[in-house]
């Protein structure tokens, strides 16, 4: 019998893809109701069959005037969540962390509806400890995920979810030629100094290697035109920029290098693709996580990591000679090939059949 599950997740692509991928899958037999927020709505696949429910939230934060409006809207967001929830009957609350996920979540306890927890980083985010207790279980990205007590709560380490995109995308380039494709990737989170520093690291590199190498960098919007300048009075001829690039998942599976932050979701879809990568993540991450979820890919052996403290033009276009002047690419693209195929969405999608099938008995 299909049942109706509410999912929520806001904020950034880094919560909203991997519950997008769940619904994907729990969608074929059942009603999604896909809880987000404006920012969160931009990631949602238009195709979906889930229906999308837009919350008003804002981060507590600020003086006391931006904190009490933010309090209000999370106070009519549960309100407008008990109210959904309790008409729609739903089975299970789904929560993928985020501020966002609060207002579904509390609705679902008030109401005694089942919660169950998705944990994309190494470290816990506030959300999901705030509901830790009241969960039927909660699934993590990583193993011995900081902050979390398997002892007193119960978890099941299924990995990160990816897009159906991402699984859709396969390598049409078998092989490094003479043409590098070098794709870059800030994520929500990125930064003037990423974009500008990643682009002086390039133009710094050997002539030759510049007139060989096609880029692919997303920019944020207000620096298109600074990164656009240094590519211009380079070497380097082929190259994109732009804000947001809708068939990302593609160009990544046929890079040969990536440059990104260290959000979980980006981890995830790298590895599942098996491009090798270097990895600069932020170091002011809520728990430090972006550091720590670097840390963990690093010891696959298929990415190099630069801290935020040592991240400049110099170090970074030393990883990159390394990687195609002494060949270190051949060695990191070994190890991708012995990665496994990410299958999380499918792990968790088990787990909740098996906590809806445990409500009928």
């Amino acid at each position: 019998m299909a049942r109706t599950i509410a999912i929520v997740a806001g904020g950034t692509a880094g919560h909203v893809f991997p519950a997008q991928a769940l619904s994907e899958i729990l969608g074929t037999k059942n009603k999604i109701l896909f809880f987000t927020d404006a920012r969160g709505q931009k990631f949602c696949d238009e195709k979906s069959s889930q229906q999308n429910i837009i919350l008003s939230v804002r981060n507590i934060q600020g003086g006391i005037l931006q904190k009490a409006l933010a309090l209000c809207y999370l106070g009519l967001s549960t309100l407008k969540s008990l109210y959904i929830l309790k008409r729609q009957k739903v089975a299970v609350a789904i929560g993928f962390g985020n501020i966002t996920s609060f207002p579904v979540l509390f609705a679902a306890k008030l109401l005694k509806i089942p919660i169950i927890l998705h944990e994309q980083n190494s470290v816990i985010g506030k959300a999901n400890k705030f509901f830790l207790k009241d969960a039927k279980f909660i699934a993590t990205s990583f193993k011995n995920t900081a902050g979390i007590d398997d002892k007193n709560h119960v978890v099941y380490n299924t990995g990160n979810p990816i897009r159906q995109e991402v699984f859709d995308s396969k390598r049409r380039r078998t092989k490094i030629t003479a043409e590098i494709f070098i794709v870059i990737i800030g994520g929500s989170q990125g930064s003037t100094i990423f974009d500008i520093t990643i682009a002086h690291a390039i133009t710094g590199l050997p002539k030759t290697l510049q007139e060989n190498i096609t880029i692919f960098q997303q920019v944020r919007e207000e620096n298109i035109n600074s990164v656009n300048s240094i590519y211009e009075i380079s070497k380097v001829k082929k190259y994109m920029l732009k804000s947001f690039f809708k068939e990302i998942p593609q160009m990544m599976a046929d890079a040969d290098l990536i440059i990104s932050r260290a959000g979980a979701s980006a981890i995830s879809e790298i590895e599942h693709l098996r491009v090798p990568a270097i990895i600069v993540p932020i170091t002011n991450s809520i728990g430090n996580h972006q550091v720590y979820n670097a840390q963990s890919f690093e010891l696959q052996g298929t990415s190099k990591v630069i801290l935020e403290k040592d991240f400049s033009a110099e170090t970074l276009r030393v990883k990159i000679e390394g990687l195609f002047i002494k060949n270190e690419i051949d060695t990191m693209n070994s190890k991708v090939q012995g990665t496994n195929v990410n299958s999380a969405a499918q792990k968790l999608a088990i787990k909740v059949n098996e906590v809806i099938i445990g409500m009928r008995l």
